[in-house]
């Protein structure tokens, strides 16, 4: 019988060996297909976002331009109408222009001599006769914008870009010139306003590939011109892309993201350091290495654990054919059990303890100190069939709480009416504290695999920022009512503190930190959330529908519980932006009501956005499992919610309805405040 036991085992360890090694190959097979993939998407990520920042840098730009133009169009207007140059200095304050940007406005003749100007007055008669944005215009008749690259100014002897248009006489001729002075600072100073990994340039490029404002202009000469022939070729096409090209600082190639200001004979360029990609991706194919053999170290670890597994439960195995083979010995289990070195224990129909052995009372202590072996008892005695396998946890004499592994066995017995059990029990703590340790490795190493994908989770809160920065620039500049502005910078601080809430949500799956707990009345938070998401939905034209019919006071963490409200609306809105058609109205309903019982609140978010993928519905939520990785999704929002509202003793539920998808979060209330039925469109 020992013989065929140890033929048994090693079957079971070689079948063991050929399942790890197998699972080891579909580990590094898995891991070579997402590196070729991550390289793939961190490139179409990159591209994307150059062309987004293009397109932020040309809309201001143009606005600015338009400005400049506008000015000089009417100060042209009037040297028509009037026949002579007005006084500028007078001009200037009337229209309430500031000296910065603009340094100067100014008039120059039919001969290019300066006649006018608000900083230094009139019939100053300087010559700008060999000066390019003079010439460009007295020597042809086109009614066209010109802007010159940066040059030291003759009267003002400052760094200027001038923006000129010409001035027509009567015969349509060119009869002199009007000339806005800006500084080259109020281009660059934008172009520095956006933070890039890298070695960053955005440039303000005229239409012969001169370089009128760049992004690093405190740190370099002013002016140049873009040489590499490729690009140049792009942009004198007035065409938009992504290329590589030689663009930064000693010809260094950079991808570069370009395209023209509309309406004007200038383009944008914005370039990021090409070691910047490799650098990336190597630092993804790092982690998703160690990532790799992390995995591989927990399969190993486990079938080790699962090798011991069974081998423990061969002995309790083997220890019952023993028992069996001597029956007339376990009559007397009183020696049988003094006799044995592992924990073991018999007890009758009841639940009594009957005897146990030294090994037990060693662990232990004596029998009417045995309190939490109980509740394992009684798992014993209720057991379906035999052999039973139980586990728990249970404090020794001296206070310390460990795991063991119980076999019970039910014992032969002429009295039918008199049932007896034994119980073997194995220490599994020191075993479950090494389980815990490779999980928690493996976390972490999943944690750094999605490093570059966090932005999944802050993309939300971050461009709320960004897009409501942009529109906060342009209502400054167009002046209008303070409260708005103050309480639209508030909702923008609030989004930035969030993103760094988010953050700390990521740290907690790394050391799984305790929050403090609060009393909480649930309709604030949830209104907190769809706050939070105001200017999202207002960008993408989806009306949010509250309503309310009671309202509860629950206890949770106020950050991790609005963070799931968040997380809930935030898929809602990608559901809705990219259903099929894109057709109908958007809407979200948020609803806020008690349970059939009354003993929960209940969270209901409902869309039309098409509905939830059948995975999600078959299998449940997993972590790292995602339905937006295109979008840069890492499977983790949905797990941390769900993980979230269980430690408060509720539920998330989700289901498909008509149209879109509804979700549910069940949280068990302290006391419910009766309110009125409460309907709002937010």
């Amino acid at each position: 019988m020992f013989s065929l036991a140890l033929q048994d085992r090693s079957e079971r360890r070689a079948s063991l060996l050929a399942g790890v090694l197998l699972l080891l190959l579909t580990i590094a097979a898995a891991a070579t297909f997402v590196l070729i993939a991550e390289d793939k998407n961190a490139r179409t990520r990159l591209d994307r976002d150059l062309r987004h920042r293009a397109d932020l840098h040309e809309a201001y730009i143009r606005a600015n331009v338009l400005t400049i133009d506008q000015a000089l169009q009417a100060l042209r207007a009037q040297i028509v109408d009037e026949g002579v140059p007005p006084d500028l200095r007078a001009w200037v304050a009337a229209r309430g222009m500031l000296r910065e940007p603009l340094f100067q406005f100014a008039v120059a003749d039919r001969q290019g001599r300066l006649v006018a100007s608000s900083e230094f007055g009139s019939n100053t008669g300087i010559d700008l006769s060999d000066r390019r944005h003079i010439r460009v215009h007295l020597d042809g008749n086109a009614d066209r914008i010109y802007f010159s690259e940066p040059l030291v100014g003759r009267a003002s002897g400052r760094l200027s870009i001038n923006v000129t248009r010409p001035v027509f006489e009567g015969d349509e001729k060119v009869g002199g010139v009007v000339v806005a002075s800006v500084n080259p600072r109020f281009f660059s100073a934008y172009l520095q306003d956006f933070s890039f990994p890298g070695e960053y340039v955005a440039k303000l490029v005229g239409s012969e590939g001169g370089i009128r404002a760049r992004s690093d202009q405190e740190n370099a000469n002013p002016g140049g011109s873009i040489k590499d022939p490729t690009l140049l070729e792009q942009l004198m096409s007035r065409a938009a892309g992504v290329m590589l090209a030689s663009f930064g600082t000693e010809g260094r190639r950079h991808l570069v993201a370009y395209r023209p200001v509309e309406g004007y004979d200038l383009y944008v360029t914005v370039g990021v350091d090409a070691a910047y990609l490799e650098a990336e991706a190597s630092a993804q194919r790092q982690t998703i290495i160690g990532f790799t053999l992390l995995t591989a170290l927990l399969v190993v670890a486990m079938g080790i654990a699962y090798d011991r597994i069974a081998s423990i439960n061969a002995e309790a195995s083997a220890l019952r054919a023993r028992s069996e083979e001597r029956e007339t010995q376990i009559r007397k289990m009183g020696s049988l059990l003094s006799d044995c070195d592992a924990i073991m224990l018999r007890i009758d129909g009841n639940g009594r303890i009957l005897d146990a052995n030294p090994a037990f009372r060693a662990v232990f202590g004596t029998l009417p100190g045995v309190d939490d072996v109980a509740a394992l008892v009684a798992k014993a005695v209720a057991a379906p069939r035999f052999p039973f396998r139980t586990s728990g946890y249970a404090k020794d004499a001296h206070g310390t709480r460990r795991e063991f592994i119980w076999s019970w066995i039910k014992l032969p017995n002429e009295d039918a009416h008199r049932e007896e059990f034994l119980g073997v029990a194995v220490d599994h703590t020191e075993i479950r504290q090494q389980e815990l340790m490779l999980i928690h490795a493996s976390k972490l190493a999943s944690l750094g695999r999605q490093s570059a994908s966090i932005c999944h989770e802050l993309a939300q809160p971050l461009n709320v920022v960004s897009l409501g920065l942009d529109n906060l620039r342009r209502d400054v500049l167009a002046d209008g009512p303070l409260e708005g502005k103050l309480k639209r910078l508030d909702r923008l601080t609030a989004n930035v503190r969030r993103a760094g809430k988010i953050l700390d949500r990521f740290r907690a799956l790394a050391r799984a930190p305790s929050r403090p707990l609060e009393v909480l009345l649930l309709r604030m938070t949830v209104l907190a959330a769809v706050d939070a998401m105001a200017d999202p939905f207002h960008l993408e034209d989806i009306r949010v529908e509250f309503r309310a019919t009671a309202d509860p006071v629950v206890r949770a963490n106020a950050l991790e519980l609005e963070q799931v409200f968040v997380n809930i609306l935030t898929n809602a809105k990608d559901a809705i932006v990219g259903r099929a058609g894109g057709a109908g109205p958007r809407l979200v309903v948020v609803s806020l009501d008690l349970s059939s019982d009354g003993k929960s609140a209940e969270v209901g978010f409902r869309d039309n956005g098409g509905g939830l993928p059948e995975e999600l519905l078959r299998f449940g939520v997993r972590p790292f499992s995602s339905t937006k990785e295109a979008q840069g999704g890492i499977g983790l929002g949905l797990a941390i919610s769900d993980a979230t509202i269980r430690s408060l003793g509720g539920e998330l539920r989700f289901e498909n309805v008509e149209g879109g998808a509804m979700f549910t979060v069940s949280i068990p209330i302290q006391h419910a405040v009766s309110a009125p039925e409460e309907i709002k469109c937010l």
